[in-house]
């Protein structure tokens, strides 16, 4: 690697047997019959140090300073354990040891390290919005690609799924809800009409619904989830904060399910987590437009909400 060394550089080439060679060189040595040279002579000197039979696995400029290469990276190497068994030698040498990280108790601390333990109570009828994203996780197969909304389902859908996907596509847009059904429909349609799942809050749907149309014209094979706790989340909990009305953010929805059956496709309204299963099952036997409309508790407050607007960090 070439390093700023006084007026010239330094490079230092380094086998696993801990053989350095280190040359100094001028700028104004830099002509590449110079280096060439040089890099001869380093290839020689290592010579002893590397087997016979080692290969040459990189050979190309790596550093280049006013339009001349000032370093070329030389990496031999052989069957692996010919380094494997000199690092082994050299750290029992040392007396080092070290009992790493992948062991069954660490597992076990691991395993929920993102789950939301802090309770709330939900009103009757009302799913948690943090059960229903984990049985989404669990219920929708890996190889299908996952969009997410923006606003307050956001700080579930992007904190509580994750599990490795083909493609995660969160939704930002500056802020601004109301855009990921469309994006979603389009990235679907991009990547092959691969099926794909998107959690979205309701108003965040309203704003676009009759796009589904689309997606029911064009066969897109879609699964729409709405947290629909029937209000401007971020506005609820901003309200909420500063003790003033929450009224002013509530807005009713309708079955969106329903809706969604009316437009041409499949839908279906939830309550409980096991009807949530049955719906995606439903959906995943036979991926096309759908929407399930999963009544979930405003109670229930988004983590990154209760840092900002209440101060809690539990």
């Amino acid at each position: 690697k070439p390093e700023t060394a006084g007026p010239g550089f330094v490079v230092q080439l380094q086998s696993l047997s801990s053989s350095i060679v280190e040359t100094a060189m001028s700028p104004t040595q830099q002509s590449k019959e110079t280096l060439d040279a040089y890099i001869r002579a380093v290839e020689s000197a290592m010579t002893d140090k590397i087997p016979a039979n080692a290969t040459i696995i990189d050979d190309e400029a790596h550093s280049v300073h006013n339009a001349i290469m000032v370093a070329r990276a030389i990496i031999k190497t052989e069957e692996v354990t010919f380094y494997a068994v000199r690092l082994d030698a050299a750290l029992e040498k040392r007396k080092f040891s070290q009992i790493g990280y992948r062991r069954p108790e660490i597992k076990a601390r691991l395993a929920g390290a993102f789950a939301d333990k802090t309770d709330y109570a939900l009103e009757s009828g009302h799913l948690d919005p943090r059960d229903v994203c984990l049985a989404l996780d669990e219920a929708v197969p890996g190889e299908i690609n996952l969009f997410t909304g923006n606003g307050c389902t956001a700080g579930f859908s992007n904190m509580l799924l994750n599990r490795r996907r083909p493609l995660v596509m969160p939704g930002y847009f500056y802020g601004c809800i109301g855009q990921m059904m469309p994006a979603a429909i389009g990235a679907t349609l991009a990547t092959g009409n691969k099926p794909g799942v998107l959690i979205d809050g309701d108003a965040s749907l309203m704003m676009h619904l009759a796009d589904f149309e689309t997606a029911v014209r064009h066969k897109v094979p879609l699964l729409i989830v709405v947290l629909n706790n029937q209000s401007l989340g971020m506005e609820y909990y901003h309200l909420d904060a500063h003790h003033m009305d929450t009224a002013l953010s509530m807005i009713t929805t309708p079955d969106l399910g329903a809706v969604a059956t009316a437009l041409g496709g499949r839908g279906r309204m939830v309550s409980t987590i096991n009807d949530l299963k049955s719906a995606v099952a439903e959906w995943v036997a036979q991926p096309g437009p759908m929407i399930i409309d999963a009544r979930v508790s405003v109670k229930v407050v988004p983590l990154f909400n209760r840092r900002i607007y209440y101060a809690k960090d539990e």
